[in-house]
């Protein structure tokens, strides 16, 4: 009992180890990751596509600096619409000038205003206005330790500005002045009340004063502050989006821990933060990210519903995956907080952003790590792809160019397709692109880019001469080595083939020559041998109609005399009957003696005159006439002007004759019996085409047809007519051939030589 007990127990293991093997068989495909191909080859050369520098600026060292230099207003399009941009400087700290706005036109950067205002620019966004209204944008500076955020009509130079705070300078190397930061993080109507707000950010270093590190929400149209809320914890340029829902006016925001010691009754700047702010300014929740060092990145994509953030410490509701001390989380939340899905992430997330992955529309979360690597999930943050360690492609947004379908990915280091295939490579790295330029169908030709230095740049695909060119130059020394291989082996090959083409040139020689004799042999057979037959034929035919000619005239006499006797007797007209029977048999006999005669005088006969063949045909057919209307054949032919042949038109009535009497033989019964004549003539033939719609010929009987003595009407026929036929043919130079459809039509054609012609051959 207790063996049975273990064996049964044996069992169990072996079976739980196959399913859990089975399962994971299945599992593996379901989990498999695709592998991420990124075409970045790092040498821009061989690139399809190249940004050449339109025009560029280089701020001096000692001018404060700003973000973003310039700013596009209206980009063109095509030739018809001119586009405008915005540039912005400061002056040096030692200058007595003021900053400046410029208004400027492209294409040409043609100077439309010079607005100069007062303080250090610090930022600054152009604010959505319709193409009648003046171009406004909204600014922030810092003049006498003190902060504001100001609103600028360029083409007027009228400024209105608000007070946001002051401050001194508290560093112990400082300057003693006070040189705030102040972000412009977003313009955006974000609580759908049809009136832009910009959410400001002051963030000044190593500065105890409680007035900075704020988040502001200004009204931009009459620079009214909404509310505000000190943040301990900085927020960088992308970190804060917007609510997608009419229902839900609020923001989302990342707060970075600078570990400067700074801190406010809700945040310290030694904590990484989520926070979601009401249209009231109120925080509706805050989320611990990071303790150590970490600069998160959000993205809000509206399709899935659904925000991700990166971070390290868990948020509340979640089920926190353990992670080690290297590793990150990437979580989907909605816009209540609530964490749908959570992964690890096994390096430090750089960029996360929204991408149409391969051929898919669908939009997928892409996440660069700081290794390089790049990965995609898909909405319940299932890795689908992922690369090895690449160049960082710092992600900024999106374009449509020329001769590709889908839309091209714009990056900081260059312009990849979205099966991220580099195209163009950036001729400075930069955080910031703008379309500057579109042509008349739509596609970005040329963009604003801000760096050190801002330039304006258009987008231009290189030719294939220019990239073998680069070919060229990169690799000289073997593309020669290659092309003088190549040039030596053309030489030895055409010498080898213009050999090989001579020999084959006189083996093709040779063999038409055989051909051709091969051929003459052939037909100077087939005369041979139709000459024989003829020549026997007219032995036997004349031998024979002597004969019988000479057996029948004695019949022939006593025939009349029996006559002459039964009339003198009884005079019946039963003898009369038979002797009348007997004299129809005796004179076909004769008559069938004279075509043997006639057969064996075509020789000595043939006197060829030049006649009109149409005269011929004409009167053959009206020699037929009775016998045409009596079984009412219908006769198609329209005479042809002018054909004239050299030959004996009594035999060659005879041949047209012949063949009509022999489609007249084969048209009994048909119901709708047609000869169709026609005659066709070219430079050196005259071609004569009979054709009825009659019984036809069996296949069998057709290559014996002009057979002598050989006959498909035994009873009426007497083998010769054919015969005569061909044989008259030949004798003028010609050919004959038959083509019969048992049971449909018959077509008869023969050809005679030109009058023409002959003259020229006896010239």
């Amino acid at each position: 009992m207790p063996n049975e007990v273990s064996g049964g127990d044996g069992v169990c293991r072996w079976l739980c180890a196959v399913v859990v093997a089975v399962s994971l068989l299945v599992a593996v495909p379901a989990t498999a990751v695709e592998r991420l191909e990124i075409d970045n080859p790092g040498d821009s050369a061989y690139l399809s596509h190249r940004f050449r520098i339109v025009y560029s600026t280089i701020p001096s060292p000692d001018q404060p600096t700003i973000p973003l230099l310039w700013q596009v207003i209206r980009p063109a399009v095509g030739d018809s619409v001119s586009g405008l941009y915005v540039s912005s400087y400061n002056t040096k700290d030692t200058d007595d000038r003021p900053s400046v706005f410029g208004l400027f036109t492209y294409p040409g950067r043609q100077l439309l205003k010079d607005t100069p205002v007062r303080g250090v620019i610090r930022d600054w966004r152009p604010l959505a206005s319709h193409p009648d209204e003046p171009i406004t944008v909204l600014y922030t500076s810092y003049s006498r330790d003190t902060a504001y955020v100001n609103r600028l009509a360029v083409e007027t130079g009228q400024v209105t500005s608000v007070y946001l705070a002051h401050g001194r300078d508290e560093r112990p190397t400082g300057n003693d002045k006070w040189e705030p930061w102040i972000d412009v993080l977003l313009v955006d109507d974000y609580d759908f009340d049809s009136t832009q707000e910009a959410f400001v950010y002051i963030n000044s270093e190593r500065q105890s004063n409680p007035a900075v590190r704020t988040l502001y929400c200004i009204d931009a149209t009459t620079l009214s502050i909404e509310w505000s809320l000190p943040v301990a914890s900085p927020i960088h340029r992308g970190d804060l989006c917007v609510s997608e829902s009419p229902d839900d006016p609020s923001v989302l925001f990342l707060g970075y821990n600078a570990k400067q010691g700074f801190s406010d009754s809700r945040f310290t700047d030694l904590m990484a933060y989520l926070v979601k702010v009401d249209h009231d300014g109120q925080v509706i929740f805050q989320y611990d990210c990071a303790e150590h060092h970490f600069d998160g990145d959000i993205v809000s994509i509206p399709s899935h519903s659904r925000l991700y953030v990166s971070h390290v410490l868990p948020f509340p509701e979640a089920e926190p995956p353990p992670i080690g001390p290297d590793e990150y989380r990437l979580t989907a939340m909605d816009w209540e907080g609530h964490s749908l899905a959570s992964t690890v992430l096994t390096s430090l997330p750089r960029r996360l952003w929204a991408h149409p992955f391969g051929n898919d529309s669908e939009l997928w979360l892409c996440v660069q790590m700081k290794n390089g690597i790049i990965q995609v999930y898909d909405s319940t943050l299932t890795l689908i792809a992922q690369s090895d360690s690449v160049a960082y492609l710092d992600y900024l947004g999106r374009a449509k160019i020329a001769g590709l379908a889908d839309s091209v990915m714009l990056c900081g280091d260059g312009v990849y397709t979205n099966d991220f295939e580099e195209l163009a490579d950036m001729p400075v790295h930069t955080s910031s692109i703008e379309v500057l330029g579109y042509d008349d169908q739509g596609n970005a030709q040329s963009f604003l880019i801000n760096d050190v230095p801002a330039a304006v740049v258009a987008l231009e695909k290189k030719s294939t001469a220019e990239l073998i060119g680069v070919f060229y130059r990169r690799n000289q020394n073997a593309v020669l080595m290659v092309l003088t291989g190549l040039i030596v082996a053309v030489v030895i090959v055409n010498y080898y083939r213009r050999k090989s083409k001579a020999t084959l040139e006189i083996i093709a020689r040779q063999r038409d020559e055989l051909r051709e004799t091969h051929r003459a042999l052939q037909e100077a057979q087939a005369t041979i041998i139709a000459q024989e037959k003829y020549r026997q034929a007219r032995d036997i035919a004349g031998g024979f109609g002597h004969e019988i000619r000479n057996a029948l005239l004695p019949a022939e006499n006593a025939l009349e005399r029996l006559r002459s006797a039964l009339d003198k007797i009884d005079n019946g007209h039963q003898h009369n009957r038979y002797i009348a029977s007997l004299d129809r048999a005796i004179n076909r006999v004769f008559d069938l003696t004279d075509v043997i005669s006639q057969y064996l005088k075509l020789d000595r006969t043939f006197a060829p005159v030049t006649f009109d063949l149409n005269n011929v045909i004409r009167e053959t057919i009206d020699a037929q006439r009775l016998r045409l209307e009596e079984q009412g054949v219908t006769v198609n032919w329209t005479p042809s002007g002018g054909v004239c042949v050299l030959g004996d038109p009594v035999q060659i009535q005879s041949v047209v004759s012949n063949l009509l009497i022999n489609s007249l033989d084969a048209l009994r019964e048909q119901p709708h019996p047609v000869i169709t004549v026609t005659t066709t003539d070219d430079e050196h033939h005259v071609r004569v085409c009979i054709e009825d719609n009659g019984q036809g010929i069996p296949a069998d009987e057709q290559s014996r047809i002009f057979d002598t003595f050989y006959t498909t009407k035994p009873r009426s026929g007497h083998g010769l007519g054919l015969a005569i036929v061909k044989r008259i043919v030949e004798m003028h130079g010609g050919t004959i051939e038959i083509q019969s459809d048992h049971g449909h039509h018959t077509t008869v054609e023969f050809t005679l030589n030109s009058a023409l012609t002959q003259q020229e051959a006896s010239q």
